[in-house]
């Protein structure tokens, strides 16, 4: 028992002397308290925080609360109290607080002061391009407006201390040397202050960014060493088809975040508010931040004047064109109603000569009396013409047609929008107006059509003994091909077929290939499918030469750098030993207790080993070695020829580990392609493979073995999936360029990416 209260007390003493505090001769600035008068806000959300500065150390004053960081704000406060009173043992009531303080001091770790200390050294170069970072609540640092001083709030219940003692740290340092250090850190319970934008707003740019993003972007103040304020807005946005990537956008003047503000509240008014007649996209800019197009035109604060100008002018020139084409059409409806009620009024002429016809040959004298009426006296021509005149219109003119359109020196969003809706609502009343031409017409067309034959069936009315119910049916006997058609429209006759999303269906999809995989592909298969995973550039290397007696000195030379390489590996891994005429224990090397996890999911089964595969031992020769690529590359090639894609889909890979006529690992999420980003990497090759192309997807019977029979059905360990390149033809679909934010620590670079998109033929040959 001495001896560990030895030990301990040596690790305080340890700990005391690393923070440079001396207990028996406290800093006088620990005794220096004022109280700090602070009201907590009410229904303000503590975990967010929205205000980050550089503090200077000597500015923030230490208080301890006997409670937990979860805890509401007003409680922790309630029971704070200044870290000097847990230091002074002139007091007998201090003693248990001196404990808790040596009990803090025992838990928190040196390294986890350094690690702090490391952090904010960084901190100190540059703010962070997400303007938060890593465990950045912990320090849980206020600010009273009141008492216009900074607090920090250290919670005793929790375990987590080492942001106190480092703060603790430099204060003592700043102190003992008269300098002073600032530390980066978000003010907790800190609202907006307003002095660029108010607090609604930055709401409003939150509700703006996310109707073009379809991503909530985070609004942070951010004040600089010199206290010169800055709004940062971080978030996402697509860049590529569903493929995401941060950005940031930063407001260090107030003129430029009221010009930011008023470009998509402007965007955001033209899209919302034109039933989408414009929309805007945004794209990530050169500095990283966002820029915005309308179509292939980049569109900025100082150019939306010019931009409203141009577009209302073409708007207006084809809202000119639409009207004197609604006018055009108006007459020509009216002059179709005309010849459509004409050729109602010849039919039912008609009607009414063969009705009186059945009548009056009931007897002798009435077949006479028709015979004048209608055989030998001319037939009365219509007197009245339908279109000499038209009648004034009563009806008042579409509310549209109303709207004049005024001439002015500008021209304001509420003008393009106005116009833009009366644009719009003219191109209805066109399409409108032609669909009831194309319907006349088509009446008139099946009018003419029974006219026509009213006329036959009444040449030759004493033919015909039957009732009016006849001459009906025989007038109307071609109507089917006079009725009308419908609008025609053009369309592209296709085969659908449900599409892959690599975002929601790669987990379902994973599962049904790893089942049809373990069903199809032998466990040697499989096996030669790993290797790929470790030695691609070998295998394409020896494939073309694997039934060459004498290989190219470049080729030679490879393989043996490749298998030193391997014994080199193996040797580290205690993997290395003399050659044994068989492995006695197989594929099972672990017992029934040995639990392995795919992502939360249990399993008994043995991670494949590149050198039990390719039976690295001790003794194996250059000779071996070739036997054993050779025999790896035929099991390739014949596990692709089994294995098909089954849903079209997809994959990308960098055109730099592209190989022609080779074999390749492409990615099926081109988010996990842009991990590995590097710079001057940055050409992207996407392949759609459609639907019973070869290819095998690295599922996880790849991984693992099974012989236990309890590994996780899918695709949880790798989105890789495997083709041969020599089977196909490349034949060059499209180029796409986007930008995107690659992060070192905590600092940003913006690449430029290039896609290039092939579709694949299948050779002839294969």
């Amino acid at each position: 028992m001495p001896n560990h209260t030895t030990e301990k007390d040596e690790k305080i003493e340890e700990k005391l002397k690393y923070i440079g505090l001396d207990l028996k001769k406290k800093p006088n600035f620990l005794k220096e308290y004022e109280p700090i008068e602070y009201r907590p806000a009410r229904g303000y959300d503590e975990n967010q925080y929205k205000i980050y500065k550089y503090v200077d150390v000597r500015e923030i004053q230490i208080l301890l609360t006997r409670a937990n960081r979860m805890d509401m704000l007003a409680e922790k406060y309630e029971k704070a109290e200044p870290l000097y009173s847990y230091l002074d043992l002139e007091k007998e009531e201090n003693m248990v607080k001196y404990s808790l303080f040596l009990k803090m001091l025992h838990t928190v770790k040196i390294e986890e002061i350094e690690k702090i200390e490391k952090e904010q050294e960084e901190l100190n170069k540059k703010i962070p391009f997400e303007v938060k970072y890593h465990e950045n609540y912990l320090w849980q640092i206020f600010y009273s407006e009141v008492s216009k001083q900074y607090f920090m709030l250290v919670p005793m219940v929790d375990s987590e201390y080492a942001c106190f003692f480092y703060l603790l740290k430099k204060q003592i340092e700043c102190e003992k040397k008269k300098k002073s250090y600032q530390i980066f850190v978000p003010i907790c319970h800190l609202d907006y202050s307003g002095s660029y934008l108010k607090r609604s707003e930055l709401a409003d740019i939150e509700n703006y960014l996310w109707l073009f993003t379809k991503d909530w972007p985070l609004v942070y103040e951010v004040y600089d060493k010199s206290g010169e304020l800055s709004i940062h807005i971080v978030g996402q946005t697509e860049v590529y088809e569903k493929l995401k990537n941060y950005y940031k956008i930063e407001l260090k003047e107030k003129e430029e975040a009221i010009k930011f503000l008023k470009l998509i509240k402007a965007l955001f008014i033209l899209q919302t508010e034109t039933q989408s007649e414009y929309i805007f996209v945004p794209k990530i800019d050169k500095s990283g931040g966002l820029e915005f197009y309308f179509q292939e035109r980049k569109l900025d604060y100082d150019d939306l004047f010019q931009f409203i100008e141009g577009e209302y002018e073409q708007k207006n020139d084809k809202l000119k064109q639409i009207k004197s084409e609604i006018e055009k059409l108006k007459v020509k409806l009216e002059e179709k109603q005309a010849i459509s009620k004409k050729k109602d009024m010849e039919y039912l002429n008609k009607e009414k000569e063969i009705a009186t016809y059945l009548e009056c040959k009931k007897t002798f004298f009435g077949k006479i009396k028709f015979f004048f009426k209608y055989k030998k006296k001319k037939k009365k021509e219509e007197s009245e013409k339908i279109i000499e005149k038209k009648q004034e219109k009563t009806k008042e003119k579409e509310e549209i047609d109303d709207k004049k359109i005024e001439e002015k020196p500008f021209y304001t969003i509420e003008d393009l929008v106005s116009l833009t809706n009366q644009y719009n609502e003219n191109l209805e009343i066109e399409k409108n107006l032609k669909l009831d031409v194309k319907a006349l017409e088509d009446k008139i067309k099946m009018m003419d059509t029974k006219i026509k034959n009213a006329t036959d069936y009444i040449n030759e009315i004493e033919k015909h003994n039957k009732s009016i119910f006849d001459f009906w049916k025989y007038t109307s006997k071609d109507e089917a091909a006079a009725l009308n058609p419908g609008q025609e429209k053009e369309t592209n006759h296709i085969n659908l077929e449900k599409t892959f999303d690599y975002k929601n269906d790669l987990e379902d999809l994973g599962v049904k290939i790893d089942q049809k995989q373990r069903q199809v592909l032998s466990k040697e298969e499989c096996d030669s499918i790993f290797l790929t995973t470790e030695l691609l550039e070998v295998l394409n290397q020896y494939r073309n030469y694997r039934n060459n007696k004498r290989l190219p000195k470049v080729i030679t030379e490879a393989l043996e750098e490749s298998l030193e390489t391997l014994k080199k590996e193996a040797q580290e891994e205690r993997a290395l030993f003399t050659k044994e005429n068989y492995d006695i224990f197989g594929g099972l090397s672990e017992d029934c207790t040995h639990i392995n996890h795919i992502l939360g999911k249990k399993h008994r089964e043995i991670e494949k080993n590149k050198f039990k595969i390719l039976d690295i031992n001790k003794n194996i020769t250059i000779k071996d070695y070739k036997e054993e690529l050779k025999r790896e590359i035929d099991q390739i090639e014949s596990a692709l020829e089994k294995s098909k894609v089954p849903i079209s889909m997809s994959v990308y890979c960098w055109e730099n580990d592209f190989i022609e006529e080779g074999f390749s690992l492409c990615h099926i999420d081109p988010q996990n392609l842009l991990k590995n980003i590097k710079k001057g990497k940055n050409k992207i090759i996407r392949i759609n493979l459609d639907k019973m192309k070869h290819a095998v997807y690295l599922s996880n019977i790849i991984y693992f073995d099974n012989y236990n029979k309890t590994l996780p059905e899918g695709m949880e360990l790798d989105d890789l999936v495997l083709l041969d390149n020599a089977k196909y033809e490349w034949v060059k679909k499209s180029t796409t360029m986007f930008r995107i934010n690659r992060f070192i620590k905590y600092q940003n670079e913006v690449e430029t990416i290039e896609v290039k998109e092939y579709d694949l033929i299948e050779k002839e040959e294969f």
